[in-house]
């Protein structure tokens, strides 16, 4: 048995009669309709399906690899890489930079980057990113770190 309710409550709340402990919780204001409910268990399917958690630590190996690499060809201008699987983040050495290499990206790349603290740069890449799209990433990113 389930209960849902959405964003007219007030806020959005799943009640179950069984956890969903092996899957994860569906809070949100905007979440917690019979259509989100059934929204998260397809795409639950898919990712057992394509195997996308499995796929998520080799990924993220390019990933991090790559951003080291880019340590070491950034003159200092970025280190500390960091983060678990897909999410991956790095600082730039003068905080300034950050909001600097933001704008450099989206304004000439397209790419769009998440800052997090004063000098930071996250990653958040959906679980089905592929390798082409990590060599791409890194790619446009070493092009808005050499306009800095």
């Amino acid at each position: 048995m389930a209960v849902a309710v959405g964003k007219k409550f007030g806020c959005g709340a799943v009640y179950m009669q069984e956890p969903l402990e092996d899957i994860g919780v569906l809070d949100s204001t905007w979440g917690g309709t019979l259509a989100d409910m059934v929204r998260v268990c397809e795409e639950m399917k898919i990712v057992e399906e394509e195997g996308l958690i499995e796929q998520a630590g080799p990924k993220g190996e390019r990933l991090a690899d790559g951003l080291r690499a880019l340590v070491a060809r950034s003159g200092g201008r970025i280190n500390n890489v960091r983060g678990m699987g897909l999410y991956q983040g790095f600082s730039l050495a003068d905080p300034e930079d950050k909001a600097r290499l933001v704008g450099v990206a989206r304004e000439k790349y397209d790419l769009l980057l998440l800052g997090a603290g004063t000098d930071a740069i996250r990653t958040r890449p959906n679980l089905s990113v592929t390798n082409d799209d990590i060599d791409r990433f890194l790619e446009l990113l070493e092009k808005s770190l050499a306009e800095l």
